[in-house]
C-alpha cells in the first residue's frame, strides 16, 4: 500500500536550537530519550543487518531512558516491564516519530539531498526541515486511533498498522502486490458496517466485528468483501491522512530552474543513516584513542564522553 504524506517546501528552513543533554537524553513526548552513540551498548547494534523493523525496535529499546505514567495510566502501555512489546505495538507513524525524536534531539539538522528532475536542470538541492515542525505533522493526526472510510453505503473501521504488523508482513508471502494490498487491508479490518436506506433515513443493516491478524475473520474478509481498487485506493488515501510520516513526501520548488516536483523522503531510512554516522564517529573515537594511549575498547568506553573528546584534541594538537 502506498500510504504517504505531502508538504510544501519552497525555501530553507532551519532547526530551532535545542539545547544538548547528551549525559541524560532529552523528553520528548511521553517518552525520554538517551542519547546515541555514546555508551558501549550503541556498538552492539548493527544497524546495517536484519529487518528495518526490528532493527529500530532495537534501537527504541536501547535508548529509552523512561515511559512516563501517562503512557500507562492511559492504556497505552499495559505492563509496564513490557517495553519491547509497548515499542513494536506503536503506529508505524509513532515509531518514526520516535525515532526521528531520538536521532536528531542533539539539535542536527534534517537536511533532505535532493536532485531537480528537470532534464535542462538535474540540479542538486539540500533542503532543510526543521524537526519540530516535521514531528508535528504526526501529533496532529494521533487524535483519531481509527481510521474510517466509507464507499456506497458500506464503512469499514481500520486501526493504523503498527511495528508488530511490518513484521507479520515482511514473514508473509503473497502471489502478487495486488494479493499483498488486499492482504494487508485484511489484517487493519476491525469493523466492517453496511448501511441502507429506509423511509428516507440511514440506518445499519449488519455489523461485522473482526479481530486481529491470524483470526479466521481477517483471512477471509478480502474474499467476502469487495476490495475494489476503488476501496484500495480510499483507504490509502486515509492511511495517508492518519499516519502522515509513513511515505512522506515533499513538494520543492527548484531555486534554479523554478521546476516544481514531488519527491518520497524515507524518514526511516534518514535517521538510520544517520545513526549509523554517530556510530561511526564513536567507533573512530576507540580506534584513536586505542591507537595512541594503548587503551582497550572497554575502557575508553568507560570514560565519559567529555573526557574522550579532550583526549582526542590534545591529540589533534600535537
Amino acid at each position: 500500500m502506498d500510504i504517504g504524506h505531502s508538504v510544501e517546501l519552497n525555501g530553507s528552513s532551519h532547526l530551532s536550537p535545542i539545547s544538548e543533554e547528551e549525559a541524560f537524553g532529552r523528553s520528548c513526548g511521553k517518552i525520554s530519550w538517551r542519547s546515541f552513540g555514546i555508551n558501549p551498548s550503541d556498538l552492539e547494534l548493527n544497524l546495517s543487518s536484519g529487518s528495518r523493523p526490528s532493527v529500530i525496535t532495537g534501537i527504541l529499546l536501547n535508548n529509552v531512558l523512561g515511559i512516563d505514567d501517562s503512557a500507562r495510566t492511559n492504556g497505552i502501555m499495559a505492563d509496564s516491564a513490557d517495553i519491547e512489546g509497548y515499542f513494536w505495538d506503536l503506529t508505524v507513524g509513532d515509531r518514526i516519530h520516535n525515532l526521528i525524536s531520538l536521532t536528531y534531539q542533539d539539535g542536527s539538522q534534517i537536511v533532505l539531498t535532493l536532485v531537480c528532475p528537470n532534464s535542462d536542470c538535474g540540479e542538486a538541492m539540500e533542503v532543510p526541515v526543521e524537526r519540530d515542525a516535521l514531528l508535528g505533522i504526526q501529533r496532529e493526526r494521533d487524535v483519531d486511533e481509527n481510521i474510517t472510510v466509507s464507499i456506497r453505503g458500506e464503512t469499514i473501521i481500520l486501526r493504523k498498522p503498527t511495528g508488530r504488523d511490518q513484521q507479520q508482513w515482511l514473514g508473509a508471502s503473497f502471489s502478487s502486490p495486488d494479493e499483498a494490498a488486499r492482504a494487508m487491508i485484511a489484517s487493519l479490518i476491525i469493523e466492517n458496517k453496511a448501511f441502507e436506506e429506509v423511509d428516507g433515513t440511514e440506518g445499519i443493516v449488519g455489523t461485522e466485528h473482526l479481530g486481529p491478524m491470524g483470526t479466521q475473520g481477517n483471512q477471509a474478509i478480502s474474499e467476502e468483501m469487495d476490495l475494489s481498487p476503488e476501496w484500495i485506493g480510499d483507504i490509502d488515501e486515509a492511511m495517508e491522512e492518519a499516519d502522515p510520516l509513513v511515505n512522506f513526501t515533499v513538494a520543492v520548488t527548484c531555486p534554479t530552474c523554478k521546476h516544481e516536483s514531488s519527491h518520497a523522503v524515507d524518514l526511516e531510512g534518514l535517521a538510520l543513516s544517520r545513526l549509523r554516522e554517530k556510530q561511526h564517529i564513536l567507533l573512530r573515537t576507540v580506534h584513536m584513542l586505542a591507537s595512541h594511549y594503548h587503551w582497550t575498547e572497554e575502557e575508553i568506553l568507560s570514560l565519559p564522553p567529555w573526557r574522550r573528546t579532550y583526549y582526542l584534541s590534545l591529540i589533534g594538537n600535537q
